[in-house]
Formats: C-alpha cells, sequence, structure tokens
C-alpha cells in the first residue's frame, strides 16, 4: 500500500475503499427528494485548519439561506451550528419545497470535505477522506490530508428526511 489514501483510490479508480475495518470515501453519494430537507450539523472541527464541506448534484438545486444553486460550500468555522438545506426542483419556484410525489427518482447529492492552508482551498489531496461512522444520521469523521490515521478534522452529522444510500452502494 505505497502512496497517500487519494493515491490509492486514484490507482483503483475508486471512490471508496475499506481501511483498517472502516470504510473511507473520497466523496459520498447522498440521496434524497426533492421536497426534503437536510440538516448539517457541526459535530467537531479543528482549528488548526478551516474546514468545509461541499454538496453539489447536477439534477435538483441546494437552497440555503434563500439562495439555491447546484453547489455549496457549507463552512465550519463561520454560521450556526446546524444548517437547513433544502432540495429544490430547478422547474419549479425555488422559494418553495413540496413533498416529493409517489415513485419520483431520488436525488444524488455528493459530498466532499476540503479545508484551507495559506488561503487557498484543498480536497482530494494526500491522506484526505472521510469516515462512515453512522448512518441515521449520516455521520461523516473527515481527514483533511495531514496525518493519515486523525478522522477529527471535520465531523459532520446530515439528516434527511427521505434516507440516504447505503454505504455498501457507494462502493
Amino acid at each position: 500500500m505505497a502512496g497517500s489514501r487519494t493515491e490509492r483510490l486514484r490507482s483503483r479508480r475508486a471512490t471508496a475503499g475499506s481501511e483498517r475495518g472502516s470504510l473511507v470515501f473520497s466523496m459520498y453519494r447522498y440521496q434524497a427528494f426533492c421536497g426534503d430537507t437536510l440538516t448539517v450539523s457541526w459535530v467537531r472541527s479543528t482549528r488548526r485548519r478551516e474546514q468545509r464541506l461541499h454538496l453539489a448534484t447536477d439534477q435538483a438545486l441546494l437552497r440555503v439561506n434563500g439562495i439555491a444553486a447546484s453547489a455549496v460550500v457549507l463552512r465550519a468555522h463561520v454560521g450556526p451550528q446546524h444548517i437547513d438545506v433544502s432540495v429544490v426542483s430547478p422547474t419549479h419556484d425555488t422559494n418553495r419545497t413540496a413533498p416529493a410525489p409517489d415513485g419520483a427518482s431520488p436525488i444524488e447529492i455528493v459530498l466532499w470535505n476540503s479545508w484551507v492552508v495559506e488561503g487557498v482551498e484543498h480536497a482530494w489531496v494526500g491522506d484526505a477522506g472521510m469516515r462512515l461512522e453512522g448512518v441515521d444520521p449520516l455521520r461523516l469523521a473527515c481527514n483533511d490530508g495531514f496525518a493519515d490515521t486523525d478522522f477529527g478534522d471535520l465531523i459532520v452529522e446530515i439528516a434527511g428526511s427521505s434516507g440516504h444510500q447505503t454505504a455498501e452502494e457507494n462502493l
């Protein structure tokens, strides 16, 4: 197992793998439906480097504080402890949400962590990764690329009304 965690995942063209008995992801695919509201909660964030969580989709819009976009970046060092992210249809009024109709297809939202060093944002380098620590709510413990065994740089929980993919579906 030579090289960093990121290099090992890239060499296998993978976004996840098993490491020391835990599932570790470079990105996590979360499923939701239009009309869902996800609550992102910061559990822990190191002060050594600014930590961030990215959420992105090409199937819907994500609305935070009244602004809707296909990708959002949440900064752990500023803002509230809990942040609501609404999943809204790009073809409907983005100022309101409605429950997903029966039989609606789930929306895939990709999650990944990043961090800032000397004013420059980094992701997917070195020993970066997210360890799955729980599924209801989703709990990800993130490593920011420094010290491959430290998954305490950012710990985040995401609770949603529709659930999400299981870890095995992310492999």
